[in-house]
């Protein structure tokens, strides 16, 4: 087998925070490899043809549970565009006056309102948001006459609103990403989702080049009941104890290997090879 067609296999592992970690494997992109069959488990269908659109849609939902496990945002928001005061055909349009309303906020109340937002078209065509909020300040919200939670600032000048608090992030993050659709996507001229700046990413823990070697990479990742997975990729959501048993295993093996190598070495030199 050339060097060419030898898989080269990257695995990385994400942090959210001590309760969470993502594991993300995949083959070489550059060569535009897809996973062995060696890897595909047998007990599972085989996966749809990979599209460029699954992946845009995978990536965008990825980013938007990212953000919303990362932030500790407030409560989960529904905003409303009022047609008789807004445009609510025009999202970009209408966007523009949502981001100077929030900039506005910021510095006349010196509020750092942070937002995730996903544009959703209604039935008669007009738009409206669904996400996650935080930073209003709990003077500016109120409890409407239908016994909801209110921010009349966003109301009176944009139309209806609708607040909860959020008490789980995991449940929040993966109610959000539902809202991203392939029909959201097909238009290059739409945004899957529009977010506030400075918002805190994952960090990145561990990221592995180099498994060349199929029996090796299998050693640590081929074992496991992955999450997602398709042609190019699989991923695993995994809790502080699960990643321990992964990544000491893993580093344990490394000190093995190390070890070795430097066995070798001496016995070269003790030879003089």
């Amino acid at each position: 087998m050339s060097e060419n067609d030898r898989i080269l296999f990257h695995a990385k592992i994400k942090k959210y925070d001590q309760d969470l970690y993502k594991l993300i494997c995949y083959p070489d992109k550059s060569k535009k490899q897809k996973w062995p069959d060696l890897f595909k488990p047998i007990n599972i269908p085989k996966p749809l043809q990979y599209l460029k659109s699954a992946e845009s849609l995978s990536r965008s939902k990825s980013k938007i549970f990212e953000y919303i496990y990362c932030n500790n945002f407030d409560y989960f928001v529904t905003l409303t565009i009022d047609p008789k005061r807004h445009d609510s055909m025009d999202l970009s349009g209408f966007f523009s006056k949502l981001s100077r309303f929030f900039r506005y906020y910021r510095s006349q109340y010196n509020a750092n309102v942070q937002y995730v937002l996903i544009p959703e078209r209604h039935e008669k065509g007009g738009w409206h948001f669904h996400g996650a909020v935080k930073g209003i300040p709990e003077d500016k919200l109120i409890i409407n006459k239908y016994d909801y939670l209110d921010w009349p600032d966003y109301g009176n000048r944009f139309g209806y609103i609708s607040l909860g608090p959020i008490k789980s992030k995991a449940r929040a993050a993966s109610y959000i990403t539902k809202y991203v659709t392939k029909t959201l996507l097909q238009d290059k001229n739409l945004k899957a989702y529009y977010c506030s700046r400075g918002l805190k990413t994952a960090e990145e823990v561990y990221h592995s080049f180099g498994y060349q070697d199929q029996l090796e990479f299998s050693k640590y990742f081929f074992n496991i009941r992955y999450d997602v997975y398709n042609d190019y990729c699989r991923v695993k959501y995994l809790d502080q104890e699960s990643y321990n048993v992964l990544f000491d295993d893993k580093v344990k093996h490394q000190k093995s290997v190390n070890d070795q190598i430097d066995q070798d070495l001496a016995l070269f030199d003790y030879l003089d090879i």
